[in-house]
């Protein structure tokens, strides 16, 4: 199955550029796109963000160059037209492993629901431990 269909609703991509902590460039049958992590906020690396750099490097050794499966929720694009996607490597959702090892916090939205209690577990997780920005960053709790 090519295109945005297939039975499991993924679609294959080639990560062409890591862009953030929580953004990646890909190549889609062709297409270039830019992919921003459904459901997670990494600090950014610019302008310079405390633990942003080490997230946007994390991001990178997970998935540069990689052969990516990539999953829609109910928004198909942000306002920027970057598709909104769940990232997986193989079994691996990437989105809930950057947040679990303290390179991204989860963030709700409204209409993207699938994983935002998997997210949000895996966020309280790496603040309990004190992974990452939890340990790193002084980060105000979420309101």
């Amino acid at each position: 199955a090519g295109g945005q269909g297939g039975a499991s609703g993924r679609v294959r991509a080639q990560v062409t550029a890591i862009l953030s902590g929580d953004t990646i460039e890909v190549n889609i049958n062709g297409l270039r796109q830019q992919v921003r992590y459904l459901g997670i906020a990494a600090p950014s690396a610019v302008p310079p963000e405390c633990f942003g750099a080490q997230a946007a490097a994390r991001n990178s050794e997970l998935v540069e160059g990689r052969l990516v499966d990539l999953e829609r929720d109910s928004t198909d694009a942000d306002a920027t037209g970057r598709l909104l996607r769940y990232v997986y490597l193989e079994a691996t959702m990437i989105n809930a492993q950057l947040v679990s090892e303290g390179f991204a916090r989860a963030v709700s939205s409204p209409s993207d629901t699938r994983n935002r209690e998997l997210l949000l577990q895996k966020e309280a997780e790496a603040r309990a431990a004190t992974r990452g920005l939890w340990a790193a960053c002084s980060v105000a709790a979420p309101q």
